[in-house]
C-alpha cells in the first residue's frame, strides 16, 4: 500500500482523500489540516510516505518541500482555480527553479494554458469525480435556478451578474447557496439559503445551474449538476454546458431552456450526463489519479539510478537547465539547491553531499558552508561564466587561485568571454546555455506597426540601456513606432508615445511575435539568450556585440541610425523575416544540444579531465 501525504485547501483535501481511499486500490491518502499541529504531523508522516500532494498552489510548506527533496520523492501540486489567478497576479510567489521540481496537475484544461503563461508546465487530469446516484434524474416543475454566491466573495462569484439576470427574469426564482445571510440589496426573486453540506435536493428542484465567477476551475457543483441531467450556464467549455459571456446571453439561454422544459417535461441534459459517466465517474477518476502517481513514482525511481548534478546560481538559468536535464534520456539527474530557510539550507547541503558534481551558473563565489563542504569532500565543480560575473575576477584577484583547483572546470558561452577569462588567468571552454525556443518551423509574421522590444530589469535599468531607450522613445515620437518593455524596469516616456510595459514576463514567444526588432544596449554582456530567441523568431537584433545576423552598434548614434534604416525598410515594405538567422540559432543552439554539451563537461570534471569546446 503506497501512501500520499495531502495538504492544502482543507475542504478539497478531505474530499480528495475520501474519494481516493474509497476507490483507488493500492493507495492510502492521508489528510493533514493547515495548522501548526497539522504541519508537524505531516512532516512526521512524510518521512515514510511515497509522495506529497498539495491541493491548491503554489507549494507545500518549505519544510515539507525540503524533506521531499532530501528523500527524492515527488511533490505534486494540484492547481484548482483561483490559486492560478493569484499566481498570475503575483508571479513572485513561485521561483523559476521551483516550477521545474514539482509535478503540476490542473483540474481543468483552461488552467493548463493559464499556467503555461506563468512558465509552469501542467497536465490536465480529472481529480475529484462524481459519485453515482443510481437514481434517474428528476424533472423540475418550477422555474428554479441554482447559483453559488458565498460570503465574503459574492462579488467575485458573480453577484452583480446574477442580480442583473434575475431582474430580467422576475418569473423565475434564483436559489443562492454559500456562506452568508440574505442580501438586502438582492432582487426579490433571489433567495439566499446559506451553507449546505449536500445540494442533492436543490439539484432536484432546479432546472438549471447559473455559475458565473470571475475565474473558475473544474467546479464540483457543475459536475454534480451535469451528472443529474441539469442544464448548466457557465463561462467555460465543457460538454453539456451552455456558455455565456453576458447577463443578456444568460437571460436568453434560461428563457429558451425553461420554455423547452415546459414543452418536454422529461427532457434532461443527456450530453452532460454522458460526459460525466465517461470521464468523471468517481471510481474512474480515482483510479486514473492512482495510475498517474504510480507512473510518477517509477519515473523518480529511474532518476535515482542516474548521476546527480547539484545546481546553484541564477534562478531562471538553473530552472531551465534542470528541466531539460531531467526530461532528457541522459544519465544525469539535476537538483537545484535552495538556501532561503534553515531547513532548505540543511536539505541542500545533504543533496550536495550526495551529488556527483556541483555546477554553478553565474555564481563563481559560493556561500561559506557550501564552499567548505565542497572543499572538504573534494567535490568536482563546473563554473559557468555568463557575463558580468567575470568582473569579480578583476576586482578580487584572490579568487583566481581559489577557482583553479584540480577538480574544477570552467565554461563560458561565447568566444569573447573565453578571451576575457584567459586574460585574468582562467582557462575556459565554450558551452552555451539553452535558449527557450518556441516549437515549430513557422515564424510569426512581422507586425504591421514597427515595434522595438527592450529588456530593462528594475535593479540594473541603466546597465541595460534604460537611458538610451528613453532617448529612442523621444527621437521616434510622432512616428508610427511602438515600444515594448519587458523585465520589470521603468522608463519615462513623453505624452503621446506608444510604450507598453509588460513587467516581468516569463514566456516571451508572443512578445517576439509582436516585435520587429530587439534592442540590447549593454556595456558588458555574455551571449544573451534574448538575442538567440529573437533571432530564432526571425526578428532583427541591434546589439553591442558582434554576432551572426546582428546589427552591431557601439554608440547611441549607431543605434538611432540603424533603427531609422530598419524603420525606412519597414515603411517601404522591404523588411522581411530573418529566415537564415532562425535556422542558424535553431540548429546551432538547440536546447537539447546545449544540455548535452553541459553534460560532457560534468562527465569530464568527474573523470579529472579538461574537456574541449562543446
Amino acid at each position: 500500500m503506497k501512501t500520499a501525504v495531502v495538504v492544502g485547501f482543507d475542504y478539497h483535501v478531505r474530499a480528495l482523500c475520501q474519494r481516493m481511499n474509497r476507490h483507488a486500490g493500492g493507495w492510502r491518502f492521508l489528510a493533514y489540516p493547515t495548522s501548526r499541529a497539522g504541519l508537524v504531523r505531516a512532516l512526521a508522516r512524510l518521512a515514510w510516505a511515497d509522495v506529497i500532494i498539495r491541493v491548491g498552489g503554489p507549494l507545500p510548506h518549505s519544510s515539507l518541500m525540503a524533506l521531499a527533496r532530501l528523500r527524492g520523492i515527488p511533490v505534486v501540486v494540484i492547481w484548482a482555480g483561483t490559486d492560478v489567478l493569484t499566481l498570475l497576479r503575483n508571479p513572485s510567489l513561485l521561483k523559476e527553479s521551483q516550477k521545474c521540481e514539482v509535478v503540476h496537475l490542473a483540474v481543468a484544461p483552461w488552467l493548463v494554458d493559464e499556467l503555461s503563461a506563468a512558465g509552469i508546465r501542467a497536465q490536465y487530469l480529472p481529480i475529484i469525480g462524481v459519485e453515482d446516484t443510481a437514481a434517474p434524474p428528476k424533472s423540475p416543475c418550477q422555474p428554479y435556478i441554482l447559483t453559488y454566491l458565498p460570503e465574503p466573495r459574492r462579488e467575485f462569484y458573480g453577484r452583480d451578474f446574477v442580480y442583473e439576470v434575475a431582474r430580467g427574469l422576475p418569473e423565475m426564482r434564483f436559489l443562492a447557496v454559500g456562506a452568508g445571510e440574505q442580501d438586502a440589496g438582492a432582487p426579490p426573486n433571489v433567495r439566499y439559503l446559506g451553507w449546505r453540506g449536500s445540494l442533492n435536493d436543490l439539484y432536484d428542484q432546479s432546472f438549471a445551474i447559473l455559475r458565473v465567477p470571475e475565474h473558475d476551475g473544474m467546479s464540483l457543483v457543475v459536475l454534480e449538476a451535469l451528472a443529474r441531467g441539469k442544464f448548466v450556464i457557465w463561462k467555460y467549455p465543457l460538454p453539456g454546458v451552455n456558455r455565456v459571456s453576458s447577463p443578456e446571453e444568460a437571460r436568453a439561454c434560461l428563457r429558451a431552456l425553461w420554455d423547452k422544459q415546459q414543452r418536454e417535461p422529461e427532457r434532461h441534459n443527456i450530453e452532460g450526463m454522458t460526459f460525466i459517466q465517461k470521464h468523471y465517474e468517481a471510481g474512474r477518476v480515482a483510479r486514473g489519479l492512482g495510475e498517474f502517481l504510480d507512473a510518477t513514482l517509477q519515473e523518480y525511481a529511474s532518476r535515482r539510478q542516474k548521476r546527480a548534478v547539484a545546481i546553484v546560481g541564477h534562478d531562471l538559468f538553473c530552472a531551465e537547465v534542470a528541466r531539460l536535464t531531467n526530461d532528457s534520456p541522459m544519465p544525469w539527474q539535476a537538483n537545484v539547491l535552495h538556501f532561503e530557510t534553515k531547513i532548505e539550507h540543511l536539505s541542500s547541503l545533504l543533496q550536495l553531499v550526495r551529488a556527483d558534481v556541483l555546477y554553478s551558473i553565474g555564481q563563481p563565489m559560493l556561500g561559506k558552508t557550501v564552499s567548505a563542504v565542497t572543499r572538504l569532500l573534494g567535490k568536482p565543480r563546473v563554473v559557468h561564466w555568463v557575463g558580468s560575473d567575470i568582473r569579480l575576477l578583476e576586482s578580487r584577484p584572490q579568487l583566481r587561485g581559489d577557482l583553479n583547483g584540480a577538480r574544477m572546470a570552467h565554461i563560458a558561452e561565447i568566444e569573447w568571454e573565453v578571451e576575457e577569462l584567459r586574460s585574468l588567468g582562467i582557462e575556459a571552454a565554450i558551452a552555451p546555455l539553452p535558449p527557450r525556443l518556441s516549437n515549430g518551423p513557422v515564424l510569426p509574421a512581422l507586425p504591421e506597426i514597427f515595434t522595438i522590444l527592450a529588456y530593462l530589469p528594475p535593479q540594473r535599468t541603466a546597465f541595460y540601456g534604460g537611458r538610451e531607450v528613453e532617448l529612442l522613445i523621444r527621437d521616434f515620437l510622432g512616428k508610427p513606432v511602438r515600444f515594448i518593455i519587458v523585465g520589470g524596469g521603468m522608463v519615462e516616456a513623453p505624452p503621446g508615445a506608444s510604450v507598453e510595459n509588460l513587467g516581468w514576463t516569463h514566456t516571451l514567444g508572443e512578445v517576439y511575435a509582436r516585435s520587429t526588432v530587439l534592442v540590447r544596449f549593454t556595456g558588458n554582456d555574455g551571449l544573451a539568450l534574448m538575442v538567440l530567441e529573437a533571432l530564432a523568431a526571425g526578428r532583427q537584433v541591434v546589439w553591442t556585440k558582434r554576432f551572426p545576423f546582428v546589427h552591431t552598434v557601439a554608440s547611441y548614434s549607431d543605434v538611432r541610425r540603424t533603427l531609422a534604416e530598419l524603420f525606412e525598410q519597414h515603411t517601404a515594405g522591404l523588411l522581411t523575416l530573418q529566415w537564415e538567422a532562425s535556422q542558424y540559432v535553431r540548429n546551432g543552439y538547440a536546447p537539447t544540444r546545449c544540455i548535452e554539451g553541459l553534460a560532457r563537461h560534468w562527465d569530464s570534471v568527474i573523470a579529472g579531465e579538461k574537456s574541449g569546446d562543446a
